[in-house]
């Protein structure tokens, strides 16, 4: 091991040991307030069950992994999303070009591990995914399904690769109808509408920092700037990616800066030809 990856893993150690110490397993992180109730109770979508202000808006498959998470104590939830972030960003950073102590000390990483988010880390190990396994239908179709676990920075990636390997999208698909089908047996409860109302709060969210909160409709203006990007670096997948998920978090209406830290990840793409980015 080079030396650059001891001091690496060294301070992906530190980080984890601190995060368990420093911070409440019961409040001050997004997984205490929102993630490990939305986990527990029956209702999810129901505002009630959580503090003032908070509120539970992703896709019932997100509610099932949460169940798995809830299972233990919070503070073992929280270890649990505290090693896998700083894990995928240790093996698989490096797959972008990327230099992991590049991400780890990033502001947005590390507001991210201070908050608890758990599914940036699964959106930036489905972009990887889709990279590494281009050829494969269903390794890109796994990848698809790690993108939908956080719609505001995958679906829009997400959309771009199932346009181009359409066979890849059956698996998200068919993850898509066995969870909704499996959660209406279990709750008699459709996750759709009770969604969809929980997203009409994201936009007004204090913690909303999309540009939509300014610009509105305008941000759809952002549209024409990713697709002449496109055709600058079309064949290079890692770069087409890239400015896919910076114009989705453009024109998306919601989201947190936490979720900018796959950006910077993905960001040493850039600095790599073609020949080494392989689609």
């Amino acid at each position: 091991m080079s030396r650059m990856r001891a001091v690496e893993y060294g301070l992906a150690v530190g980080l984890v040991i601190g995060m368990v110490l420093l911070v409440d397993p019961y409040g001050g992180n997004d997984f205490s307030a929102v993630f490990w109730q939305a986990g527990k109770v029956e209702e999810p979508y129901d505002k009630a069950v959580y503090p003032a202000h908070h509120f539970f808006a992703y896709p019932v498959w997100n509610v099932w992994v949460l169940r798995l998470l809830s299972l233990p104590l919070p503070g073992v939830g929280l270890a649990c999303i505290y090693a896998l972030g700083v894990l995928a960003v240790l093996e698989l950073a490096p797959r972008w070009g990327t230099p992991a102590w590049l991400v780890l000390l990033s502001p947005v990483f590390l507001k991210g591990i201070l908050f608890a988010q758990p599914f940036e880390v699964l959106v930036f190990v489905g972009l990887t995914l889709v990279v590494v396994g281009w050829e494969s239908e269903w390794v890109v179709g796994l990848g698809l399904c790690l993108l939908i676990f956080k719609m505001q920075v995958g679906f829009v990636p997400a959309l771009f690769i199932g346009l181009r390997r359409l066979r890849a999208t059956l698996l998200p698909v068919l993850m898509v109808l066995v969870t909704t089908g499996a959660d209406f047996v279990l709750t008699r409860r459709l996750w759709v509408s009770p969604w969809w109302q929980a997203l009409s709060y994201a936009p007004e969210a204090a913690w909303n920092d999309s540009l939509w909160a300014r610009l509105g409709f305008f941000s759809l203006l952002w549209i024409p700037v990713g697709l002449w990007l496109l055709k600058m670096v079309w064949g290079d997948l890692r770069k087409e990616l890239w400015v896919v998920v910076a114009v989705g978090m453009l024109c998306m209406p919601y989201w947190s800066s936490i979720s900018l830290w796959p950006l910077v990840a993905m960001v040493g793409c850039w600095g790599t030809n073609r020949a080494q980015s392989g689609t």
